[in-house]
């Protein structure tokens, strides 16, 4: 049987979330994600840019890095497919 790793709560406290929010704004297109984020208080980091499968798997390193991690994005044309892909990678 195979089983996924979850990123809950309880594996914030065992990691020790060094931050309490990671705030993320990202503009989408078909081929390719651009990501600003913003650590707690700090000024926002430099432009990011992903492939849609690499964005996914950076997410999960930022569930890791903080206590709570929130973003935004004009949905447009995409609709709401990501804000589900980001709520899946919550319950992983």
């Amino acid at each position: 049987m195979k089983r996924n790793k979850k990123l809950t709560p309880t594996s914030h406290s065992q990691t020790e979330a060094t931050a309490e929010v990671i705030k993320l704004g990202i503009d989408i297109h078909k081929s390719k994600y651009v990501a600003i984020r913003q650590i707690d208080n700090q000024p926002p980091q430099s432009l990011q840019s992903f492939t849609p499968d690499e964005f996914l798997v950076w997410v999960q390193r930022q569930r890791l890095l903080a206590k709570r991690v929130v973003s935004c994005y004009e949905a447009g044309c995409f609709g709401f497919v990501l804000h589900r892909k980001l709520e899946e990678v919550d319950n992983l």
